[in-house]
């Protein structure tokens, strides 16, 4: 350490000492001696970082306060210590559970801020998010759309036919799909929740990537100082899976993909943590911080206007990386009850968000289950039921109805295809009670009478099971069928502009 130096170092911790039990603050000190408050600035800094002073609290008016700590009275009287390395910081003898005071709390938030960490997780995502980007981009290459793929489908050969383009896109699509983006779909009926998270890794063209990445890389070290490595990722992901849930509250969309909402989660952060902690730092000093929080969250509300972008993602990402900054905050300078409350709110925001989609999204996705998982089937059924009922007609209509003849091949092939779909019928209509109770009223009436269709069906295949083996003289339950088949029609008609199914007609015999 130079004389010179050292002297002013010494000038310095003097001044602190000199203000007897009153702190020093730098602002009345220049004004009072003319010392420029750059060179104070620095000093106390240097002292501080020495252990020779420490802060007090902030006072309105007055700013930051610096008192005089016993090593640094012992340097006072013995200059000579100012150049021993400094002591580290003696441990708290404060017992474990026992909220800090207001001045070790400040102590320890301003702390973080003095001693930035290396960003290992803010690399490690970027890393992530570039490596998925390039591996679809290889993909692109091999497949023979990297263009498409590299402007996020925007853009293509002039010369390039309509089809060809549109194959290209389902391409682009599909190769999005499988690197992790999300819709509707995917996770209400494929039941493919991880997606609440890889979709904030996959990113749809080369500028999309650049510009979270470069906001990443603005935010992410700061954030990670602040909340620490640990919890900085866990606020990333839990951030970009409230994203995920905003958008999926809306069964229109599409695929969406990105981290802007992670990175929107990251930008509130910011905020909270100021807010949070405020009365440890100087007046202006926070408010110049919390403008340029606003400044950019104007400017994210401006980009979430255009076209292709998901508005719903930067609002959930943002509202989720608010609401856990609180938890966060307790968890990491809070003791006792408060840091107890801390870690449950780590828990309850991800879970809170995904039972409130969940919740929203129940009537639409049972609808939807139901059309992709049975409709098919009932459609299949349906078709199937016809047939018999068209074979059993011209049967009947090749005998005498008062002589069927018992061993005649045809009617016994009738006989056995009817008990066959009326055994299916059983096992579907098992199949469709276990989905209910269904939440949309509407919807659960049009199942109803569903099963109210195939339950006439079995009625009906019973008269014909009964026709095709009535003895010669007895009457044949044509009234019956007759009855059942005009009832299936009316049914039709409440069936024909059905949310799930639309069943064929049943023909007039």
């Amino acid at each position: 350490m130079s004389p010179s130096a050292k002297d002013l170092l010494i000038k310095v911790l003097e001044a602190c000492a000199a203000t007897g039990q009153e702190p020093l603050y730098p602002a009345q000190h220049c004004t009072a001696t003319g010392m420029d408050r750059t060179t104070l600035d620095g000093a106390l800094d240097q002292l501080r970082m020495s252990g020779l002073v420490r802060l007090t609290e902030w006072v309105q008016g007055k700013g930051q306060g610096y008192a005089v700590t016993p090593e640094g009275l012992q340097v006072l009287q013995n200059p000579g210590l100012l150049n021993r390395p400094p002591k580290p910081p003696a441990p708290s003898d404060r017992k474990p559970g026992v909220a800090p005071s207001a001045w070790e709390r400040g102590e320890a938030v301003r702390d973080v801020l003095m001693n930035p960490v290396r960003p290992i997780v803010t690399r490690a995502l970027i890393a992530a998010n570039v490596l998925v980007f390039v591996v679809g981009l290889a993909i692109a290459l091999h497949g023979g759309f990297a263009e498409v793929y590299f402007s996020g489908g925007r853009a293509g050969a002039a010369d390039t036919s309509e089809v060809e383009q549109i194959n290209k896109l389902q391409k682009l699509r599909n190769v999005h799909l499988n690197s992790g983006a999300i819709s509707w779909e995917s996770a209400f009926v494929a039941h493919q929740w991880w997606r609440l998270i890889t979709y904030g890794f996959v990113h749809g063209g080369a500028f999309h990537i650049l510009l979270n990445m470069l906001a990443l890389l603005a935010l992410g070290p700061t954030m990670e100082t602040m909340w620490g490595h640990v919890r900085f990722l866990y606020l990333y992901l839990v951030a970009c899976l409230t994203g995920g849930c905003a958008v999926l509250l809306d069964p229109h969309i599409s695929l969406v993909m990105g981290a802007s909402g992670a990175i929107c989660g990251l930008l509130a952060s910011v905020g909270a943590w100021l807010l949070l902690n405020r009365r440890h730092f100087p007046a202006d000093l926070t408010r110049r911080w919390l403008n340029q929080v606003v400044l950019n969250v104007v400017l994210v509300a401006v980009i979430s206007t255009l076209p292709s972008v998901s508005w719903q993602g930067h609002l959930g990402g943002f509202v989720g990386g608010a609401l856990l900054s609180w938890p966060l905050n307790a968890q990491r300078f809070g003791a006792g009850r408060e840091k107890l409350l801390g870690w449950i709110g780590l828990l309850v925001v991800p879970l809170a968000s995904v039972a409130f989609v969940l919740y929203v999204n129940h009537p639409r996705a049972q609808v939807e289950q139901f059309r992709v998982r049975l409709a098919p089937r009932i459609i299949e059924l349906g078709q199937a039921l016809i047939d018999v009922d068209s074979a059993f007609t011209a049967e009947m209509k090749e005998h005498d109805k008062d002589r069927i003849h018992p061993g005649d091949d045809k009617r016994q092939h009738v006989e056995q295809e009817a008990a066959k779909v009326r055994g299916e019928i059983r096992d579907l209509v098992l199949q469709i009670r276990a989905t209910e109770p269904y939440r949309d009223a509407e919807f659960a009436t049009e199942v109803d009478n569903i099963c109210a269709y195939f339950q006439l069906w079995t009625d009906m295949l019973q008269l014909m099971e009964s026709a095709l083996n009535a003895k010669a003289g007895i009457p044949l339950p044509w009234a019956e069928i007759r009855q059942k088949r005009q009832a299936m029609r009316d049914l039709q008609s409440k069936l024909k502009n059905g949310r799930v199914i639309t069943l064929r007609p049943i023909d007039s015999h």
